[in-house]
């Protein structure tokens, strides 16, 4: 299984934007072949900072998942309303046995 953690701070005047349009790409990934979760979080520390957790199956469904329209658009959008780097991790989830 497929981890990957991402943190974005986001522009104040983009997060109603930011926020509307990545609740549909979350609709929407979850959708796909593989996708066992895909969740937003918002920070209570930190105001306009989100977290992505999204968890596959595997590296083919992730990558499926990075072919996907929906997750070139939410790269558009990413370059429109963010305020700083993203923090980007991806962990190889094993259950032990």
């Amino acid at each position: 299984m497929v981890l990957i953690i991402g943190s974005v701070p986001i522009q104040p005047d983009k997060r109603d934007l930011f926020l509307s349009d990545v609740r549909s790409a979350v609709r929407t990934s979850l959708t796909e072949e593989g996708a066992r979760r895909y969740e937003l979080v918002e920070s209570v520390d930190e105001l306009n900072r989100f977290m992505l957790i999204k968890e596959y199956a595997d590296e083919a469904s992730v990558a499926v998942h990075s072919e996907s329209e929906h997750f070139k658009a939410l790269g558009t959008l990413m370059e429109e309303v963010l305020a700083g780097a993203p923090d980007i991790r991806r962990f190889d989830v094993s259950n032990g046995d």
